[in-house]
This record gives C-alpha cells, sequence and structure tokens, in this order.
C-alpha cells in the first residue's frame, strides 16, 4: 500500500531526464539536422555531379524510402534484444554514412548511402518508442516524447541557419562529416552512459528505479507483433489518422518559403529567415502543450487533438484569404504551430494504447503509415491547382489536419479520463518493484 512521501522521498532523481533524456535530444537532433540540411545541399551537390533535375529528384527520395522500410522493424528489434544495441548499431551505420556522403565517388554510390542512412535512421526513430515507454512513468511521458521530437522544429532552424554558413565558408563536404563525427561520439556516449531499462542501469539510485517502475503500466502478457498490432483496429485507426495529419504537415512544409516569397516579394535569404519563426514558436507552443497533456486528468488525445484542429483551422483560412499579406503569413505560423505541438502528446498516447513490449513496433507502424504522407501530401497540394494560386491548395490541407483531429476527439471521447495508473504520483512513495512478463522483451 502506497503511504504519504516527506519531501526528501519524493526527489527520487532525475537520471531519467538529464541523462538518457538528454541523450535522446541530441540523438535526434543530428538526425534530424541531417534531414534538414541535405536539401539545403543538394543544389551544390547536384552541380559538382552535373546532375539532372530528375537524378536530384531521386537522390531527395532514396533517404525517405529506407526511412519507411524499417520503421516496424526497428521497433520490432528494439523490444526484442533490446533498444541500447538498436541504437548503438543504427547511430554507428548512420554516422558512417554520413561520413561517406562527403566522400562518395559518384551519383549510384551516393544513392545507396542515402538508402542506407534512411534505414538506420528509420529503425534509430521507432526505438525511441521502447525507451520512452521503460524509462518514464506513464504521468511523464508527454514531456518525455515531447523531449525528443522537438529536435524536429529545432533541426529546421539549425539547418536554416548553419548548413548555408558551412557550405559558403567550407564545403557542402563538412556538413555531413561533422553530422556523422557527432553521430559516433553520441554513439559512444550512449554505449557508457545509456541503458536499455532502469533495471539494468547500474548509475540509477534505488528511489528513481522504484518510482519509474511503479508508473509503468502493469501488462500479463507481451502478446506478438501481428497480433498486438496488426490486428488490432485501433492501430490502423491511428496509422490512417496520422496519414492524414503529416499529409497535412509534409505539403505545408513543402510550398511555406514558395507562400512566403509570394506573398512578400523578397529574397531567398529573407525568406528562409520568415520561414524559421514558426519553427521556434512550434518548440515553445509544443513544450507547454506536453507539460499541460501530463498535468491534465484528460486523455492525452485531447492535447493531440486541439492543436491540431487550431493548425488545420488555420490552413482552411488561409486558403480563402488573398491580398492581406500579414494575415496569410500569421495563419501560417499558427498552421506550423498547430501541427506541431501535439506530437510529443501524440506519440505518448500512441505509447500508452499498447503493452510496452509492443511498443516500439506499434510506434514503427504508425510512423510507417505517416512518411506515407511525404508521397500523398505534395500530390494533394498539387491537385489544388497550385499553379493557379499555390495558397488555394492550403484548404485541401487543412481538410486533412481537420479530419485527423476529429478521428482523435472521437477516439479520445470513449475514454476521455485517464486511467488511475496515469495520476501523477507526486504525493507517495514508489511500492516495491513487481515483475513484469513484458521485461524479457523489452
Amino acid at each position: 500500500m502506497a503511504v504519504t512521501a516527506t519531501p526528501a522521498q519524493i526527489r527520487v532523481g532525475r537520471a531519467r531526464w538529464y541523462r538518457i533524456g538528454s541523450m535522446l535530444f541530441l540523438i535526434y537532433l543530428i538526425t534530424f539536422v541531417d534531414q534538414s540540411s541535405f536539401p539545403i545541399a543538394t543544389p551544390l551537390i547536384s552541380t559538382d555531379l552535373q546532375l539532372a533535375a530528375t537524378a536530384t529528384g531521386v537522390l531527395l527520395s532514396a533517404f525517405f524510402w529506407g526511412y519507411i522500410i524499417t520503421q516496424i522493424p526497428g521497433g520490432v528489434l528494439a523490444a526484442r534484444f533490446g533498444p541500447k544495441r538498436v541504437m548503438l548499431a543504427t547511430l554507428s551505420i548512420w554516422g558512417l554514412c554520413a561520413v561517406l556522403c562527403a566522400t562518395v565517388p559518384n551519383y549510384g554510390a551516393l544513392i545507396a548511402i542515402r538508402f542506407a542512412m534512411g534505414l538506420a535512421a528509420g529503425a534509430l526513430w521507432s526505438t525511441f518508442a521502447v525507451i520512452v515507454a521503460n524509462w518514464y512513468p506513464t504521468w511523464e511521458r508527454g514531456r518525455a516524447a515531447t523531449f525528443t521530437v522537438i529536435s524536429i522544429p529545432l533541426a529546421a532552424v539549425i539547418a536554416s541557419l548553419s548548413s548555408g554558413w558551412l557550405t559558403q565558408a567550407l564545403t557542402w563536404h563538412w556538413v555531413f562529416i561533422s553530422l556523422g563525427l557527432a553521430a559516433f561520439v553520441m554513439a559512444a556516449l550512449f554505449a557508457v552512459f545509456g541503458a536499455d531499462s532502469p533495471d539494468t542501469d547500474r548509475r540509477l539510485t534505488e528511489g528513481e528505479r522504484n518510482y519509474i517502475l511503479a508508473g509503468r503500466r502493469s501488462e500479463s502478457t507481451p502478446g506478438s507483433f501481428a497480433r498486438g498490432v496488426l490486428r488490432r483496429p485501433m492501430a490502423w485507426i491511428l496509422g490512417g489518422t496520422f496519414l492524414l495529419w503529416q499529409s497535412a504537415f509534409y505539403g505545408m512544409a513543402l510550398w511555406l518559403p514558395s507562400l512566403v516569397a509570394q506573398a512578400f516579394e523578397i529574397s531567398v535569404a529573407t525568406v528562409s529567415l520568415v520561414s524559421i519563426v514558426p519553427f521556434v514558436v512550434a518548440v515553445l507552443v509544443m513544450l507547454l502543450n506536453s507539460l499541460l497533456s501530463d498535468k491534465s486528468p484528460w486523455s492525452r488525445g485531447w492535447n493531440a487533438a486541439v492543436p491540431l484542429l487550431i493548425g488545420g483551422a488555420a490552413l482552411l483560412a488561409g486558403g480563402y484569404v488573398h491580398g492581406a499579406f500579414g494575415v496569410e503569413l500569421l495563419l501560417l505560423y499558427i498552421a506550423v504551430a498547430g501541427l506541431y505541438a501535439g506530437l510529443g502528446p501524440w506519440w505518448a498516447w500512441v505509447i500508452d494504447n499498447f503493452s510496452r513490449s509492443l511498443s516500439g513496433g506499434a510506434t514503427g507502424f504508425v510512423n510507417f503509415c505517416g512518411n506515407l504522407g511525404l508521397i500523398v501530401g505534395p500530390i494533394l497540394v498539387t491537385s489544388g491547382g497550385v499553379s493557379a494560386q499555390p495558397s488555394s491548395s492550403l484548404s485541401i490541407l487543412g481538410g486533412c489536419a481537420l479530419i485527423s483531429a476529429i478521428v482523435i476527439i472521437v477516439l479520445s471521447t470513449r475514454r476521455n479520463i485517464k486511467r488511475t495508473a496515469d495520476a501523477p504520483a507526486r504525493n507517495v512513495l514508489a511500492e516495491p518493484r513487481e515483475s513484469d512478463p513484458s521485461d524479457a522483451n523489452a
């Protein structure tokens, strides 16, 4: 039975944040900086290798084909053999490929290298769900997931500010050499200071270990990926919902710079600076929303749906606002913040809907579906008559976001109140550990 804790007993340690969380943040920041930097460096690469436009398009897409393929296998392997092994293997492969990008001899080899980088990055991404499920009590997972996915907008800012300077001051080769070396450094740090779960971390205090383990949801059977994920309608609903969400996201990201340039008729350099602002705002909104999601007694789905609803409405309104450039830009900024703000609570909510042993595979499956938005989003944009009026296509993207938000709201309404196990445990002692049958596969 839990008893009232003293202030000293409540301070159980924060290694899960300053050690595990900070390493996750830096690891994913490096990989997302690469994803944001490569399109910036592509014109220079195309010039050096004398590539045609079609060949350049294939080069840009090579990474994402690999990235999609390993979403599910990466999560399953992380649950089976431990996230630390998968993290170290994929991070080492990714770092090696990043360095090879700078020394590639020809176009064909560069495509193969980018494809291999995508394979590593896909497995790396789905591994994060296993680590979050293992290392954080359920009432902290909104912030924990946000602490990782916040690297996405930050990477866009860093890439826009630093990649241009590096390519001008040095060459594009140094962008990828520096990223590859950074990946090797993070792999070494994670090898020393990382761990699969609190059970195997010798540096963790007993108080923090008990606090984490008592806050994880109990599980009766681990279940297989096919039975626990693929045969569950919930997994397919979440996957389809995230596909709509990401279709709106990728479509908007594709046309944001062109819409800004068209609205204000400004230089490319100024477009880059103006386009950075919404990502900075998105970072702040993501942090605030994740904190609210962990403190709220309601389902985390609401913290994913409400910002998405606002972002979708802003996109939809942007499709009908013409000439009022200040209003149009403001709506775009709101849309960016809205589409980003709910990502942390969303992934925490996805993890909570599956047993801990299936969290990696389930997250990989949902993200696999979502990344199909790389294909669907641009198609939806072009189908809206971009050549005539690019902003008119925003209504299509806004519709995707609104439908996605409505589905999340419906699902959240079915189970609106968080489970008792999700309530913050600040006023109770962590109870002694119990055996978790999923630990064998976590």
